[in-house]
């Protein structure tokens, strides 16, 4: 019988993770796993010192063999010969090998992982009975949620420590993919109208792009939302039929793509621009009337 001693992944909380002292304690349980620790005076050292040496990202863990002796016959409690009841099996432990682990890549991104889902586990749970919930408790429900994580993603990357580009990558399409989920949740259980536009598509998501440029929106509504509310509540005009925009957020930024990333958007027709200008100009006219 060979066993190898492995980590056990956390479940991490993925709103938590914004937090150093979370992010600290999820390092020393880390490093409290190293086989220099199975010397017990050590390792109680460690665990009692206030401020422990966090910097290593690897540690290395012991994988054993376990070797088993030939089955010996014998006699068992009642009296009875045979191999059940009185086998002597001898078990003799073996080092055999030493494992490297990485905190962020085999312990960190498999933690946010299995967060991601309980997170989505705990909404599902919370929405078992929906229908009976009145409308504007299941608004705050799905407000209150997106608030959480849109927090978390403001701040992941502020956070020192989520310097590391495969965690920090990992853990933001996790935080997004939630937001995801909470955005098709709230479809399904507040279905709303869409608000139909005459607009062709370039039309409107830059409509909208000139609204958010101007602050329009309060500071609590970021790109990526409103690439979102676009998707789920807005129609474009394309051949006299009304089209559901897809992906909101990346297509804006195919026409208008930002400066610090020197990416090239697609050229803005004179046509197109004399448009909106003038959808801009005349927005308040029925006022003079």
């Amino acid at each position: 019988m060979n066993e190898k001693r492995s980590l056990v992944i956390p479940k991490i909380d993925l709103v938590k993770i914004i937090d150093k002292k979370y992010f600290y304690s999820l390092k020393r349980d880390f490093l409290s796993n190293d086989s220099v620790f199975e010397n017990q005076e050590l390792y109680d050292d460690f665990m009692r010192d206030p401020k422990p040496n966090l910097k290593p990202d690897t540690i290395t863990i012991h994988k054993y063999d376990y070797e088993v002796s030939e089955e010996v016959e014998g006699v068992d409690e009642n009296g009875v010969f045979g191999i059940s009841g009185g086998d002597v099996i001898s078990k003799e432990l073996k080092e055999n090998e030493d494992i490297e682990y990485n905190f962020f890549t085999d312990y960190l991104i498999l933690g946010i992982e299995k967060g991601r889902k309980s997170y989505l586990i705990d909404i599902n749970k919370s929405l078992v009975n929906a229908d009976k919930f009145k409308e504007h408790i299941l608004i705050g429900f799905f407000t209150e949620k997106k608030i959480e994580i849109r927090t978390a993603l403001d701040k992941t990357t502020k956070v020192k420590e989520f310097i590391k580009k495969d965690f920090n990558i990992n853990l933001i399409s996790c935080l997004n993919s939630i937001l995801d989920k909470i955005n098709s949740l709230e479809k399904i259980h507040l279905p709303s109208k869409k608000i139909n536009l005459s607009l062709n598509k370039a039309e409107a998501l830059l409509l909208f792009h000139a609204l958010y440029e101007k602050d329009v929106f309060t500071e609590a509504t970021n790109k990526a939302d409103l690439g979102r509310f676009i998707d789920q509540h807005v129609t474009y005009r394309k051949l006299n039929i009304d089209k559901v925009v897809k992906k909101a957020y990346d297509s804006t930024f195919g026409l208008i793509s930002p400066k610090k990333e020197g990416v090239k958007g697609q050229p803005i027709s004179l046509e197109l621009l004399q448009r909106l200008e003038k959808i801009e100009d005349g927005l308040f006219d029925f006022l003079k009337k």
